[in-house]
This record gives structure tokens, C-alpha cells and sequence, in this order.
């Protein structure tokens, strides 16, 4: 039988490529797993939208899910646990450091961290908010306080908004200047 290193150059990426996650794709990623194969599952989980990364996870055991959760770096790790289903998430979340979630949640849009920090027990919520930035903390902060599966709970609060009356140059100028604050927008609004 071959090696989970031998078929990573051919059908694991196929898998992957065709959306096609079956059991030889999990065998082949619990193989990397315990060869410490780093390079083959960056490979695998860089290349892969992170709705699928999210549904390769689901499939893995609960130490296998931490052990790629802990090398992925943050933007990665955040935009596939933003993927992930609630009682897998609060199950990762459990085994990872505060200082870890609040790298993730840095890299994330507010109104996903908002989700992710809500799989966490309050008290552990409001220690990792203390580790954010202040402008993150207020926003997670006012996000938190709606329901989940309410209109405020699915709020994203990083948009811009311009008047009916504004020229394509005017709307241009205001959205390079949004860029500059480092965040990724979401929306672009007008009345």
C-alpha cells in the first residue's frame, strides 16, 4: 500500500480539486497528521476554499482538528473556523489558548469573530476580548449584544456609506481611504 506522501502529489489534490471529500482523502490527511507532515497540510489546507478545509476538519477526530488548527497561521485558521459547525467550533475552541483565538479573531470580519466569540463561556469570552485591540473590542462589544440568528447578530459593521448624490470619484476616494484601516470591507451603501 502506498504512503499518505506518495498520493498527496496526485489524488489528494484531485479530491480537493473535484470537491470530492471521501474516506481516502481523511485517510490520506491522518496520515500526514501523524507523519508530522507540515508541508503536505498547508498544501492541502491553503489551497482548499475554506467551506471545504471546514468539512475535511468536521471529519477528523478532536486532537487531529487541534493539531491542524495549530499550524495554520491566523487569517487561515480564522476563515475556516468561521466555516465550521457550532459544537465542533466550541470543541476547537476548547483547545485552543486565549492568546490563539484572539490572533484568529484579529484576522477575521467583526461580525464572524462576534460568532466565534459566542461559542465561548462568557467568562472566557470577555478574557479573550480583553486581548483585542480597543476599536475591535468596541465593536465586538456592540455585536454581542443581539442574538446570534438576530438582524443585529448577523450585522457586519464594517461598511461604507455614500450619499444618492456622490460621483464614482467621490464613492473611489471614500473606499481607498476605508482601505487604509486595514480591514476588509464588506458592504458598500448608498441613500
Amino acid at each position: 500500500m502506498q504512503g499518505p506522501e506518495v498520493l498527496f502529489k496526485g489524488p489528494v489534490l484531485k479530491s480537493l480539486e473535484t470537491k470530492n471529500i471521501d474516506g481516502k482523502l481523511i485517510y490520506n490527511i491522518k496520515g500526514f497528521i501523524d507523519r508530522n507532515n507540515f508541508e503536505a497540510l498547508a498544501k492541502i489546507f491553503d489551497e482548499c476554499p475554506p467551506a471545504d478545509a471546514a468539512d475535511i476538519i468536521e471529519h477528523l477526530a478532536p486532537e487531529e482538528r487541534l493539531f491542524i488548527f495549530n499550524i495554520l497561521v491566523p487569517e487561515r485558521a480564522g476563515d475556516i473556523l468561521a466555516e465550521i459547525e457550532s459544537p465542533i467550533q466550541k470543541s476547537i475552541l476548547g483547545g485552543l489558548d486565549n492568546r490563539s483565538v484572539s490572533e484568529i479573531l484579529t484576522q477575521v470580519d467583526s461580525d464572524k469573530a462576534a460568532d466565534i466569540i459566542g461559542n465561548l463561556p462568557a467568562r472566557r469570552a470577555k478574557d479573550v476580548i480583553k486581548r483585542l485591540g480597543k476599536d475591535l473590542s468596541e465593536e465586538l462589544e456592540r455585536l454581542l449584544q443581539y442574538g446570534k440568528d438576530t438582524a443585529g447578530g448577523i450585522m457586519d459593521l464594517n461598511f461604507i456609506y455614500v450619499s444618492k448624490d456622490a460621483t464614482v470619484g467621490d464613492v473611489v476616494k471614500t473606499i481607498r481611504g476605508k482601505k487604509g484601516d486595514g480591514k476588509p470591507l464588506s458592504r458598500l451603501g448608498g441613500g
